[in-house]
């Protein structure tokens, strides 16, 4: 998505891991920003502790970070410190919906929406976030709304409609831009027009790139 847009050109350079986090301590150094696609709670890579001493120092100076789907899920006893980098943190894996869903931009004023209408199709998303007490300033960019199937690791039997973020910007304090999106369980969510649009944007706007 990102080698082909026009954009992209010229501005940035791409380094992937397909195969899971780099092996060179060194990887991040350097990085305007860092997406994450990759599963969290006990697989999640901050679980080890060079790696999240890396992660760590690439936020303390400046780089953004740009999370997807299961990649903002923590372990329900340990938070790995990623509230303060996202503004929020998905807890455990007691809250999930699979639907179809329309996502709508929730302002229109904002970087992360340009070229973004409403879009609708098929995901796995999760309702229920934790807010950082401190730290940043969170700012919804997708709404929706959903119809939470598990929560608290119990099938919900009423299906009861309910008002959430699917994404949200964060500008933490002393610098530095997150996004998350809870949406992306399956790959084919980036044929989505919409959503690879928002991925472009939300790259870009982490990075500090118009």
């Amino acid at each position: 998505i990102l080698e082909s847009s026009a954009d992209a050109r010229g501005k940035l350079e791409v380094a992937a891991y397909p195969d899971g986090w780099p092996a060179d301590p060194k990887a991040l150094d350097g990085a305007a920003t860092i997406v994450w696609y990759f599963d969290g709670l006990d697989k999640h890579p901050l679980r080890d502790a060079a790696r999240r001493a890396a992660f760590e120092a690439a936020m303390r100076r400046g780089a953004g970070l740009v999370a997807l789907h299961q990649s903002s899920t923590v372990p329900p006893n340990d938070d790995l410190g990623l509230p303060r980098w996202l503004g929020a943190a998905r807890y455990g894996m007691f809250d999930r919906t699979t639907q179809w869903a329309e996502l709508v931009p929730a302002t229109a004023d904002r970087p992360l929406v340009r070229g973004i209408d409403a879009f609708a199709y098929r995901d796995e998303f999760y309702p229920t976030f934790r807010a950082a007490a401190k730290g940043g300033k969170l700012v919804p960019i997708l709404k929706s709304v959903l119809n939470p199937q598990y929560r608290d690791g119990h099938y919900l039997v009423e299906d009861r409609a309910e008002a959430a973020n699917v994404a949200w910007a964060f500008e933490r304090d002393g610098g530095g831009r997150s996004f998350v999106y809870s949406g992306a369980h399956y790959l084919r969510t980036l044929d989505q027009p919409g959503a690879r649009k928002m991925l472009l944007n939300a790259i870009f706007w982490t990075a500090g790139l118009d």
